[in-house]
């Protein structure tokens, strides 16, 4: 297996997240923030090839609303160990031992439902069985879609797909369910 292993994207990573951050005090007062946490269904696909492994892990979220249309978050996510198959018969598992993302959303917001679409940056780590020598880190970029229902108050419930885009070498799609508060 191939990837990327620049040991930047960390760093950048939370340079991004310390701008957000010292940003959120400046926004208006009638900012919101939440915090939630939810599944995290990860599928994993190398490019042009056969080999696949797909497991669910858990991940957590934070991040503030700056109106009803804008917000930027940050998720984290890891767990779920999977069977990873090559199609050649050299099957072997496959673990997220991480999964981080900062984040920009553009919600449309209706009565109970708000859709949403979101875009950041991520890093991603997966570490295969004994087996297979090392890690493999991907850096990139994330495109996704979702909606969430208000319950009562400030609670909600949602779900998303998410990809992770890196440069071909392998393709990385999340789906979530999730709860979140959102402190108003």
């Amino acid at each position: 297996m191939e990837a990327g292993t620049s040991r930047a994207w960390p760093a950048r990573l939370a340079v991004a997240a310390l701008v957000v951050a010292a940003a959120a005090p400046a926004a208006r007062a009638d900012d919101a923030a939440y915090l939630g946490v939810g599944t995290l269904h990860w599928k994993y696909t190398e490019a042009g090839g056969p080999t696949r492994a797909d497991a669910t892990g858990i991940s957590v979220r934070a991040g503030t609303h700056l109106n009803d249309y804008l917000g930027f978050g940050a998720e984290i996510g890891s767990g779920g160990t999977a069977t990873l198959r090559t199609g050649l018969g050299g099957d072997s598992k496959l673990r997220l031992q991480y999964l981080a993302s900062l984040y920009a959303v553009g919600t449309a917001p209706l009565a109970r439902v708000d859709l949403y679409a979101r875009v950041g940056i991520a890093t991603a780590q997966f570490k295969p069985s004994a087996g297979l020598a090392g890690y493999d880190t991907f850096n990139g970029y994330t495109a996704g879609a979702g909606a969430e229902v208000r319950l009562t108050g400030g609670l909600f419930a949602g779900g998303e797909v998410v990809r992770y885009i890196h440069g071909g070498v392998v393709d990385v799609t999340t789906s979530s369910i999730f709860a979140r508060y959102r402190f108003e």
